[in-house]
């Protein structure tokens, strides 16, 4: 089983690397398109983010898209209101 991936509450994104390679798209390509992002990664899944902003989170939305993969079943957007001192972690069941 993969370990656990820090992700931030501040309008990150979560790739399925499984569902990019059904798609047959290659992860280097979804990283560049996101190459200013802090990544974290396990086997499964690429986080990227914080994103200031959602104009800024829709932009990237909109060229993973274009890349050829589907909101919600390829990736998605985490966001939540916390307060400081808290921290998220996330793992494929």
């Amino acid at each position: 089983m993969n370990k656990s991936i820090k992700i931030s509450p501040f309008f990150s994104l979560l790739i399925d690397k499984e569902r990019c390679k059904k798609r047959e798209k290659d992860i280097k390509s979804v990283k560049f398109v996101l190459n200013e992002s802090e990544l974290h990664e396990n086997e499964e899944i690429l986080s990227a983010g914080p994103h200031f902003g959602i104009e800024a989170t829709n932009q990237l939305i909109n060229e993973l898209e274009k890349l050829g993969l589907v909101y919600f079943e390829d990736f998605f957007m985490f966001q939540v209101d916390v307060p400081d001192g808290y921290e998220f972690s996330i793992k494929k069941i």
